[in-house]
């Protein structure tokens, strides 16, 4: 027997510092529910189930971008589907304006509501957006959709349908679509005379009056002849965009017409004789609300509802500013069809389908990624994560094995007193 060194103690030692290490080992796994909680733990393991971990993480990304994705083609495709309710309801006001028992003035409010109608139309292509982002007025176009494992470029055509002419005016006194024809006349407005080459945009002035109902007066002659001269009222609204114009044509007709924030219409025209050389002229445009009268002294008189609501001011002067047949050149509001509107229809349901094959691919591409995901999930949850039923059972075998070391370091410290029991004797 030894003294100084015991050892079965401090064999039995060792093993309890084993059992002990192994024993917290297994606490931290059990409460982490981790297996791998440090490299040391399974170094290839560790490496392989970080790099799943990575994969997992940009497909579950990819599956919120796809997502997003769907939301703004979703949005994309109400939006359109608003714009062909509108379309129908337009259709409609136009066989309703076709039927001859109607009065000029039921024709000019079915002709409001389809002029607004179109404005919605326009608001809506204009205005629709997903996070900031335009989707109808064709700036949506090859944006990327990255699920994790490849990039779907999504596309949606420009939706202006183009059922109206609209310009932008640069300078407010140039129409600068139209082009000048050949030849010159001459117009006046008491001492004040213009000359104009061709088809021009030129005012002559007298004073400016103001309000919601006005009456203007003002007369004027042709000094020369011309095809497309005209003499008339203009009545502005806000702006030069927003304006209302009675016009005698030198080659014949009385004319009202409008320009609602750019967009081009004639309200109605009769025909009259054309115009006299050398001859005064009284020209008066009554406003009330958005009804105008227009008329001209021994010629005779026309009226008109128009889409304006704003008219503040009357210019009472004279205008030469277009023919009449510029009109024409422009798809305006009375003259739309049931066939320009199937044409818009076409395009917009076009486009839906288009979308909803997009808004298909991508719920496919969803189904796998989260199936990719769920599967590499299941992967790397084998390598990292602890097996409970196993690890209770280990720390079950390791706090027994802990009792039984204990037992025995105390019996093995035990053994140096017998040896004084030996002295002792």
């Amino acid at each position: 027997m030894r003294i100084n060194n015991n050892l079965p103690a401090l064999m039995a030692k060792n093993r309890l510092n084993i059992t002990n290490k192994n024993t917290k080992t297994s606490f931290e796994k059990l409460s982490s529910g981790i297996r791998i909680n440090h490299a040391a733990d399974d170094a290839a393991g560790l490496a392989i189930s970080e790099s799943m971990r990575a994969q997992i993480r940009a497909l579950e990304q990819g599956a919120r971008n796809i997502q997003d994705g769907i939301s703004s083609i979703q949005t994309a495709e109400g939006a359109l589907d608003s714009i062909t309710n509108v379309l129908q309801r337009i259709r409609e006001l136009i066989v309703q304006r076709e039927n001859d028992t109607y009065t000029y003035s039921d024709k000019e409010t079915i002709n409001q509501e389809i002029t607004h109608n179109l404005r919605n139309i326009e608001s809506i292509t204009n205005n629709t957006q997903f996070n900031g982002i335009h989707l109808l007025n064709g700036s949506f176009t090859n944006v990327a959709v990255h699920t994790g494992t490849e990039t779907i470029p999504i596309s949606i055509n420009d939706m202006h349908l183009d059922l109206y002419y609209r310009e932008d005016f640069n300078d407010q006194n140039r129409f600068s679509q139209w082009q000048p024809a050949q030849g010159s006349w001459t117009v006046q407005n008491g001492e004040l005379t213009q000359s104009t080459q061709g088809v021009g945009d030129k005012t002559i002035l007298s004073e400016v009056i103001q309000g919601d109902n006005m009456t203007i007066t003002v007369n004027g002659k042709f000094i020369t002849a011309h095809p497309d001269g005209n003499i008339g009222i203009i009545i502005k609204g806000n702006d030069f965009n927003n304006q209302v114009f009675g016009w005698y044509s030198q080659y014949g007709g009385l004319y009202i017409g409008e320009r609602v924030n750019g967009s081009y219409r004639l309200i109605t025209s009769i025909v009259v004789d054309p115009a006299q050389l050398d001859q005064n002229y009284e020209l008066t445009g009554t406003v009330v609300g958005n009804y105008y009268t227009f008329s001209v002294s021994g010629v005779g008189d026309i009226e008109g509802y128009s889409a304006n609501t704003t008219m503040l001011e009357g210019y009472t002067g004279l205008f030469t500013a277009f023919s009449e047949a510029s009109f024409d050149d422009y798809e305006v509001i009375p003259h739309l069809t049931v066939s320009d509107i199937k044409t818009a229809l076409d395009k917009v349901t076009g486009e839906r389908a288009r979308l909803g094959a997009y808004q298909n691919r991508l719920e496919y591409v969803y189904k796998n990624t989260s199936n990719y995901s769920e599967n590499l999930t299941a992967s790397e949850s084998r390598i990292r994560d602890s097996d409970m039923a196993r690890e209770m059972i280990k720390i079950s075998k390791l706090s027994i094995l802990t009792e039984a070391s204990e037992a025995i370091l105390a019996q093995a410290n035990s053994q140096p007193q017998r040896l004084l029991e030996l002295l002792r004797n």
